[in-house]
């Protein structure tokens, strides 16, 4: 399973800055998951709009999963994103696409506003699939079907399919 390689933590130096991963600490890290999940900007793709007893059920069940590793992502030590990164063949996008045992993909949550805009985003896609591809033996990363979703454009600009 591509996921169960995947470290603790890890940090990719980028030219301006470092983005630092590492792994959820349940139940520590829920409250700043909560302030996320109910900002206005991430409620109509996430839909975990929760109260906090909600989703510490949530991501207790989610950090037990083998088949996904749920991270914060940090820019120079301040997290402001979520991302969990999982084994494509244990999702149910698996029926649509030809599937690679090794195929990962991965959801990502900019938390907080600031860190919005498309300069920061594409150093973020970068980060995330840099973290994947040096840390499994994956060859290739599946991202969300839902075209609303603003991220194609970032893929489509750094050449991700």
């Amino acid at each position: 399973m591509p996921t169960a390689d995947l470290p603790s933590q890890f940090v990719v130096k980028l030219p301006d800055f470092d983005v630092g991963f590492h792994e959820v600490r349940f139940p520590f890290d829920v409250p700043l998951l909560h302030k996320w999940l109910n900002t206005k900007h991430t409620i109509e793709q996430w839909q975990l709009n929760k109260s906090l007893a909600e989703l510490l059920v949530h991501f207790e069940k989610a950090v037990h999963d083998e088949h996904q590793e749920l991270y914060l992502i940090s820019c120079d030590g301040v997290p402001f994103a979520y991302c969990e990164i999982y084994t494509a063949s244990y999702d149910r996008l698996a029926k649509y696409y030809k599937v690679d045992p090794l195929d990962v993909g991965w959801h990502v949550l900019i938390g907080e506003r600031e860190f919005l805009g498309k300069s920061f985003a594409e150093n973020l896609v970068f980060a995330i699939s840099h973290f994947v591809f040096s840390q499994t033996e994956s060859r290739r990363i599946i991202v969300e079907p839902d075209v609303r979703v603003k991220w194609y454009v970032i893929f489509k600009k750094i050449c991700l399919h």
